[in-house]
């Protein structure tokens, strides 16, 4: 979670892509991961850029549907779709956390399969 602090605390607004910040796509480069989940507001502009961006680098980008929104229906729509064909994988909020989390066994797992079923 410091490394996504990080990130989010690099990306300008004036950027419509996260990558097209310099400092961004160097935190992201020194981070040396090959795999980057991609979420937040206006999928249609700065979520799609990012994705495509990343895409473009070689990195596996994972978008959960849920995670991103924008102010109209049929922008968000085409905006999964492309963001699809760009590459990205497309994935649930809940399907990438259960991933994440890998083990079945764990308190951890209990605790937020308790929390996925209340929501």
């Amino acid at each position: 979670m410091r490394l996504c602090g990080r990130i989010r605390a690099l990306c300008s607004s004036a950027c419509n892509s996260a990558w097209d910040t310099p400092a961004t796509a160097q935190a992201i480069r020194a981070a040396g991961k090959k795999n980057w989940v991609v979420f937040g507001l206006e999928a249609h502009i700065c979520v799609l850029q990012t994705v495509v961006d990343l895409a473009a680098a070689g990195f596996r980008v994972v978008r959960p549907a849920g995670c991103v929104a924008s102010r109209r229906r049929l922008d968000h729509e085409i905006a999964l779709r492309r963001a699809e064909r760009e590459g990205a994988v497309p994935t649930t909020s809940e399907a990438l956390m259960f991933e994440l989390l890998r083990e079945a066994s764990s308190d951890t797992f209990r605790r937020l399969s308790a929390l996925v079923k209340e929501w």
